[in-house]
């Protein structure tokens, strides 16, 4: 509160991470009368959160969990600043680290999508590709069927119409030896009334 962000906090984590120290550079604008009568009771709260909010950090503790008082002073920014930009160095570091794991993983996803679209793809055009050769085969034994039947009806229809010209045939013959036999028997009258 008062203007003091996260940002504005650095922490110090000494060996073994057992002491943390963490100290608060505020911007200019924040007045330190009013930081300093509002972190009076800082500790106590602290202590009190740091218990409640990780289970059990008190049974792990070597001894009671303390925060000590609060000092505010004004003091040289310079090596807290150059503690600060180290510390943003790091998480910038680690957040660029975790975007490119990240894009990664998205990237090997892209390549996966990819992969099998293009092999849903193929496997369409193979039975898009099997389909058409079905077709294909399906068309041209109806076409060879239709025209095994016309040749079919042509040879009955050729076979039809040399039986008809067969039969014209040995009836003209027929009439013609009816026709001779009858001038035959004809001529054999006329010479029989002549000899009368």
């Amino acid at each position: 509160g008062e203007g003091v962000l996260p940002e504005h906090i650095i922490l110090d984590l000494e060996s073994g991470s057992v002491i943390i120290k963490a100290k608060i550079v505020p911007p200019a604008s924040v007045n330190l009368a009013n930081l300093s009568a509002g972190m009076e009771n800082v500790g106590a709260a602290l202590v009190k959160n740091i218990g409640a909010n990780v289970p059990g950090v008190e049974s792990v503790a070597s001894g009671p969990l303390e925060v000590t008082a609060p000092k505010i002073e004004k003091v040289d920014t310079a090596p807290l600043m150059k503690l600060a930009k180290k510390q943003v160095k790091t998480a910038v570091k680690k957040r660029v680290a975790e975007e490119k794991e990240s894009a990664k993983v998205v990237d090997g996803e892209l390549i996966k999508q990819e992969e099998e679209r293009k092999r849903k793809a193929a496997e369409d055009a193979e039975q898009q590709k099997k389909f058409e050769q079905e077709v294909e085969e399906e068309l041209r034994k109806t076409k060879e069927a239709s025209e095994e039947a016309e040749r079919k009806r042509k040879a009955e229809e050729d076979k039809m119409l040399e039986e008809e010209l067969r039969r014209k045939q040995l009836e003209e013959e027929e009439q013609a030896k009816l026709r001779a036999q009858a001038e035959a028997e004809e001529k054999d009258r006329q010479r029989l009334a002549d000899e009368m």
